[in-house]
């Protein structure tokens, strides 16, 4: 959905319709959708693990390269539905008084390039910051209003413009995983990121998605509702999207090339306009 189709907010309606749960209200209204069945959280885990290893190890293991290339991308979307798992672990969705659980997903964060320790501090900012407008690139790429940008220096553009360019975002795996959670805590403070040493030496919108890839994905797209509340296991999600009627309207974005060429387009907010905007526009306004 291009950010330029969205027209300026009428100031003159009420913030709320009436009736409409908000805050306090909405969150306990989800709150019936938190985890109530660890056997069912372990056979969604154990499933994506078997299957990503069992996929994988063919990957490995068939020389025909037409089938290898197959099971190497069968491989790596079952790879983001595991993640999607230890994710959910670490925010206490799933299996959150399990020992067994404990030990296994902080042994897979290891061998991912995601220290428990470091990767919750940055997620945790993440949630708590996300969509304030801040140059802190902490669990998320930073966001800028257009005011700041005119008034910034070039070099503070030029950082801007790099954090979210197109490139950066491709290779955040090993940036962000690999350099800011697992090698920079590591080296300020050995002791205490010592989870990041194993790594290092073992290697709110609503995304509209079909369902493969929603399973793939572990129903990331419904992410506004994860935001809501982080202890609904990502198996739930469409249920609660299907049940709370607040949570059936958010902004819309899918995986098509022009949705994605948009998300680098429109790089500031525009405070008056109340939408994001490209450099140009700013520009333009300045």
């Amino acid at each position: 959905m291009g950010q330029g189709n969205v027209q300026d907010l009428d100031t003159s309606l009420p913030e709320h319709s009436e009736g409409i749960r908000v805050d306090r209200a909405l969150l306990a209204a989800t709150t019936p959708y938190v985890e109530q069945s660890s056997a069912t959280s372990w056979r969604h885990v154990g499933t994506a693990f078997l299957l990503m290893i069992t996929t994988l190890t063919a990957a490995g293991g068939i020389a025909w390269w037409p089938l290898r290339l197959a099971f190497s991308v069968l491989g790596a979307l079952l790879m983001v539905r595991v993640f999607i798992t230890f994710h959910d672990y670490l925010h206490g969705g799933i299996l959150k008084e399990s020992r067994a659980a404990h030990w296994f997903f902080h042994t897979y964060g290891a061998f991912a390039l995601t220290p428990t320790r470091s990767w919750l501090a940055s997620h945790n900012y993440h949630h708590g910051h996300v969509g304030q407008i801040s140059d802190a690139g902490v669990g998320a790429f930073p966001l800028l209003t257009t005011e700041v940008w005119q008034s910034s220096t070039r070099w503070q553009r030029f950082a801007y413009r790099a954090q979210r360019h197109p490139l950066v975002v491709l290779l955040s795996y090993p940036i962000v995983f690999g350099l800011n959670i697992t090698l920079l805590p590591l080296l300020r403070a050995p002791a205490k990121h010592s989870d990041s040493l194993v790594a290092l030496i073992c290697h709110s919108s609503c995304l509209r998605m079909n369902r493969v890839m929603q399973w793939f994905t572990g129903n990331i797209g419904y992410h506004h509702i994860h935001h809501l509340n982080v202890r609904i296991p990502f198996y739930r999600l469409p249920e609660v999207m299907a049940a709370i009627p607040e949570l059936q309207s958010p902004l819309i974005t899918t995986l098509a090339p022009r949705d994605i060429a948009d998300c680098f387009r429109y790089a500031l907010w525009d405070e008056e306009k109340q939408r994001m905007v490209t450099y140009r526009e700013a520009r333009a306004s300045s």
